[in-house]
């Protein structure tokens, strides 16, 4: 008689555990999968705004070595110039510079 009236009881507080496991495991399922979407987007969101900036400076510094370029152009032309000046004065050879080769020197280096 006893297990008769158990019985009931226990099956009915097995079926109230196995909803309250089952909630809880939907609950938990569900927060994990909403959890996981959020981490997802939000990493995504991160590495858009990381890739836009790496192209912006991908960009500047090709703009930058272009510049570089022609800087560096420009004072190899200016040297050749200068140096061909040297080639061409009759007085480079001696020991003691002239004036002009002074003045040669000076707008050469002080271009640097």
């Amino acid at each position: 008689m006893f297990i008769r009236a158990v019985t009931p009881t226990l099956v009915a507080a097995g079926a109230a555990l196995a909803l309250i496991a089952g909630a809880y495991g939907l609950g938990r399922w569900q927060g994990y999968s909403g959890g996981y979407s959020a981490s997802q987007a939000m990493h995504e969101a991160a590495r858009q705004k990381l890739q836009e900036q790496l192209f912006r400076l991908g960009d500047e510094l090709s703009v930058k070595t272009m510049e570089l370029t022609a800087m560096r152009a420009s004072r190899a032309g200016a040297s050749r110039s200068i140096e061909d000046e040297v080639r061409a004065d009759p007085g480079a050879a001696d020991r003691v510079p002239s004036p002009t080769s002074l003045q040669r020197l000076q707008r050469r280096w002080s271009s640097r």
